[in-house]
């Protein structure tokens, strides 16, 4: 990270410790519980999608001020006034929701972002029972968009544009009511579709997470078929304002249009969002970050245009209401963007357009002592509503993320010089011990999982490399939570580091070596491996196959319980994998990478081996095995 983005990184990181706390607020008058407002100079309003991405960039750094009960309050908040028919307030002060002020006929309501926000919130510490008794509104309010806003197509559809979130896009804006599917409404909907099946996996409601699912995956295939236009390389929004077909009109009944829906091929930010929400195939982004990169549309000197510069509508105007999303920069569309070119592993692109916005943002409070809500994309001039502070606090995510990059790229996985050959000797690739449990538990990983003594490097243990015993390593201490919960299980180390330098033997290599963990038909897998595979091939090879097959070839039990995390020294590509995996086959998908980002989980200072001593050491053992136990619990 250049020295530049360094200093304007501290400027953010310094202006949201000194103004966090003023974004959250206690009870007052129709807001029942502790709630998040979108920045200090903000009233006591509660905000739908504002709350939700306010407090996802507040989450960690507001955590020692009882953050969650703000969070959770929030949700609770809007829960609390979904009507019968399911309408749920875009706002709420005091006084007021927006359905006591607004409403007279059809409106729209809270956009789709509540239970993903929820989803998150639950997903933190594995508890989602403080929003069981809530799981029935939420579905009323899901059920209110079935009924007021499903279009025959399978796409949703705004009211008319009140209230949208980008509040003059040009697709909804000025257009007639129930005629736009707009692309951002749909990829938001997918993902509160598929969060709401996972809050009801977590709650083992397993006929509401099928029913949810299938929902979700009914609408992705809708927003391809209709939504993805094969000519420009771009997903589009959808005009569904179409006249009625009429059988018996004898101009048009020789040959009625077999269309329900017409693209509007309107280049607005939007239409990225497939690659935020997971929607595009990988063929359909790597066309859509050609529409990115061109400078002349999207690609500013400081982030992504709002609204191409090639449409007629383009304007960089000053207004609060509505406000302008005809060009300029939101921090929030350089967000939404980033973290669709970063999952789908365009991590230069992502860098980018993170430097991008943290010079934009950092530099906004050098000179003004604060930040606006948009801004220029050529000057970088901040445009209306100084003090604004709400999504731009997202940029600490993107802060975070580029830190992460830099040190896995040039640190940790680099110093990993403990070798992938002979970390076990081969008649040892596989140990079982049976102690008459009534579950039979696998791991499957390398050097953390164990490592024989190694005189040369300094590590004397036969465990999870570099515990200070074999108590401490996590494998233990995840057994030790299994012995409690089930009674004495019976357990299997399966010692990876000859797959991970072979994985592309396939099968042969597996039955060589593995084949008497596999027969052993484990009830829990959990599969902590990665960290070998030569960085060359994570980035030259699509690894996830192989990945997914070794998986495969353990979990030989077919109810198994499947746990998978990430790399330790965290790998974009490889997070992405084993996510995508999780997420593909059902499995429990536990992030582990963020924890090589703090040096006090590891055993430096103890070993002068470099290589061991960036290894976990007691207290990222502790850790991992914390969230291994807290995927099994949920």
């Amino acid at each position: 990270m250049d020295s530049k983005i360094q200093k304007y990184g501290k400027y953010i990181s310094d202006y949201v410790r000194e103004n966090y706390r003023e974004c959250l607020r206690e009870p007052n008058g129709l807001l029942k519980y502790k709630f998040i407002v979108p920045g200090n100079c903000y009233p006591d309003e509660l905000w739908d999608w504002d709350s939700w991405l306010t407090a996802s960039a507040l989450h960690d750094i507001a955590e020692k001020d009882g953050f969650k009960e703000y969070e959770k309050g929030s949700i609770l908040n809007f829960l609390e006034y979904v009507d019968d028919e399911g309408r749920m307030p875009i706002f709420i002060n005091p006084r007021k929701t927006a359905l006591t002020a607004f409403f007279e006929g059809e409106r729209n309501i809270h956009k789709p972002c509540l239970v993903q926000h929820a989803l998150f919130v639950s997903q933190q510490d594995g508890d989602a029972e403080w929003i069981r008794n809530k799981y029935e509104c939420i579905e009323r309010y899901l059920g209110w968009y079935d009924a007021h806003c499903y279009h025959e197509s399978g796409l949703y559809f705004w009211l008319d544009d009140f209230a949208i979130g980008v509040d003059n896009d040009p697709c909804t804006f000025y257009r007639p009511p129930k005629s736009s599917a707009s692309i951002y409404l749909n990829c938001l909907m997918y993902k509160e579709l598929l969060a709401t099946a996972e809050l009801a996996d977590m709650l083992d409601m397993k006929e509401k997470k099928s029913l949810y699912a299938q929902k979700a995956n009914a609408l992705k295939k809708a927003i391809q078929e209709h939504c993805w236009d094969e000519r420009d390389g771009f997903f589009y929004n959808v005009n569904i304002n179409l006249l009625p077909i009429d059988p018996t009109q004898k101009l048009h009944s020789g040959c009625p249009r077999h269309w329900n829906t017409l693209i509007q091929r309107i280049e607005v930010w939007a239409c990225f969002l497939p690659m935020w929400a997971g929607i595009a195939t990988e063929a359909q982004a790597a066309r859509m970050v050609e529409h990115y990169r061109d400078t002349k549309t999207f690609n500013a000197p400081y982030g992504v245009r709002t609204l191409s510069k090639m449409e007629k509508m383009y304007a960089i105007i000053k207004s609060g209401n509505p406000s302008c999303w005809l060009g300029p920069v939101w921090g929030i569309s350089n967000y939404m963007v980033f973290d669709g070119l970063r999952s789908y592993g365009y991590d230069e692109d992502a860098r980018e357009l993170a430097e991008k916005t943290i010079t934009l943002l950092g530099r906004d409070i050098e000179m003004c002592g604060q930040m606006h809500e948009y801004y220029h994309p050529e000057t970088g001039e901040g445009v209306n509503n100084p003090g604004f502070q709400n999504w731009n606090f997202l940029s600490l995510n993107m802060l975070e993320w580029l830190r992460s990059k830099d040190m896995t790229q040039h640190n940790y996985a680099e110093q990993n010089t403990v070798s992938a050959e002979n970390q076990l000797n081969v008649n040892e690739y596989v140990s079982i011990v049976k102690r008459g449990g009534s579950k039979r538990v696998l791991f499957f990983g390398n050097s953390i999982t164990r490592h024989a003594p190694k005189a040369d490097i300094g590590w004397n243990g036969d465990w999870g490399m570099a515990a200070s015993c074999v108590e401490n390593d996590y494998v233990h201490r995840v057994l030790d939570f299994l012995d409690e919960k089930y009674g004495k299980v019976d357990y299997c180390i399966a010692q990876g580091s000859a797959w991970e330098t072979g994985y592309f033997k396939g099968d042969e290599l597996l039955e060589e070596h593995y084949r008497p963990a596999r027969d052993f038909e484990a009830d829990i897998v959990i599969i902590r491996i990665g960290e070998n595979i030569k960085r060359a091939d994570v980035e030259r090879v699509d690894c996830k196959p192989y990945l997914d097959k070794v998986i495969k070839y353990f979990a030989s039990n077919s109810a198994a319980n499947v746990v998978l995390t990430d790399t330790f020294w965290y790998s974009e590509r490889m997070h992405n994998y084993t996510k995508s995996i999780s997420e593909k086959n059902g499995y429990a998908f536990c992030p582990i990478g963020d924890l090589s980002k703090d040096e006090s989980n590891m055993a430096i200072g103890l070993f002068e081996h470099r290589g061991v001593s960036i290894h976990p050491g007691d207290l990222g053992m502790q850790r991992i095995a914390e969230r291994i136990i807290g995927c099994l619990n949920s």
